[in-house]
């Protein structure tokens, strides 16, 4: 991910630093794509900046970046969901020992 958001942010740097102030250095241009993520972002200023270079990195930033956090975010989820499922056949909690014993009566 930091790959990626590194090299988004040295793009949107080296092609907008010189007309935009959210750009101009290349941490500002760090900031500046960490709002993206966030939501919050002016597109038109990219636009007028660059009307083809603009979108283009803007639209491939938002894929790309979702993309992986949401694949990051799964592998989290199937990760915990494996490690809850390895413990429960181990050792169940007391309340489903105590059905499990309720139910062989």
């Amino acid at each position: 991910f930091i790959v990626v958001f590194c090299a988004y942010a040295q793009a949107f740097y080296m092609a907008f630093g010189m007309d935009l102030k959210e750009f101009d250095t290349f941490y500002s241009a760090l900031y500046t794509l960490f709002l993206i993520i966030l939501g919050e972002f002016d597109f038109e200023s990219l636009r007028s900046a660059n009307y083809l270079l603009g979108p283009f990195l803007f639209f491939t930033f938002v894929i790309f970046v979702f993309f992986i956090l949401v694949n990051m975010f799964v592998a989290i989820l199937g990760e915990a969901h494996a490690s809850v499922a390895r413990r429960t056949l181990t050792e169940p909690d007391d309340f489903v020992r105590l059905m499990r014993a309720g139910w062989r009566r």
